[in-house]
């Protein structure tokens, strides 16, 4: 997609490409995290469970393909997640931050919590921008991930949204797409109008406090030390 517009007094007319963000649902997803890297799980907390997908070669990449099945056993993300959304073109660093780029709860009842993001970093070299959640998210919990035209690219005009993403939420289907209205929603919530929100994303975070529980049943399941006495 092209904007077009007119130079000076000469007249030419010069094409300024728009930046945006991409929306792509296969893996490595953009944005990240994305629930639906994730399949339905009634034995989790969360009903779900990650399916990340191996490489195509688990020979020569061994270590990979393990670190990826033990994260397929998780029922969400990371509590404090690494964000990423990767863009068709460069953007302006300073223009991101948590009021342009943000979290919002999607958990039923009481009011919606918004989190902000840190540890801001944009690759030029692949176009990719990656944040950190400016503090740690409840558990087994939804979130939304809304990134805003609030956004500008190198030459200073706003970012637009992804044109995957409108015909997503347009003419899409399956359970994902009911995710992301419901991101719609909180943003505008959030103050946030559906018109500026330059993409979204919906993911599940997993269950921790079980991972202390069982912690606590083996200790009280082992045997008793005696004391030796000299």
């Amino acid at each position: 997609m092209m904007a077009y517009g007119t130079s000076g007094a000469a007249g030419i007319a010069r094409a300024r490409p728009i930046v945006h963000p991409r929306f792509d649902l296969s893996s490595p997803a953009s944005p990240f995290p994305s629930d639906n890297l994730t399949i339905a799980d009634g034995d989790q907390l969360t009903g779900r469970r990650v399916n990340l997908p191996l490489p195509t070669d688990c020979v020569t990449n061994a270590s990979d393909c393990e670190d990826i099945r033990v994260l397929n056993r998780l029922d969400g993300f990371n509590m404090q997640p690494r964000l990423s959304i990767l863009f068709d073109g460069a953007i302006a660093l300073k223009t991101v931050g948590s009021r342009t780029m943000f979290l919002v709860s999607l958990a039923t009842g009481g009011g919606r919590q918004v989190v902000g993001i840190n540890q801001v970093v944009w690759n030029p070299s692949t176009n990719i921008l990656y944040a950190r959640s400016d503090e740690l998210l409840e558990q087994h919990t939804r979130y939304a991930l809304i990134l805003t035209r609030g956004i500008h690219d190198a030459s200073g005009a706003a970012i637009e949204p992804a044109d995957a993403f409108g015909r997503f939420l347009t003419a899409g289907s399956g359970p994902y797409r009911g995710d992301l209205l419901d991101a719609v929603r909180a943003a505008g919530g959030a103050g946030v109008r559906a018109s500026d929100i330059a993409v979204a994303s919906v993911f599940t975070t997993q269950t921790f406090s079980h991972v202390i529980e069982r912690l606590r049943d083996a200790i009280r399941r082992a045997p008793a030390r005696k004391e030796e006495r000299k």
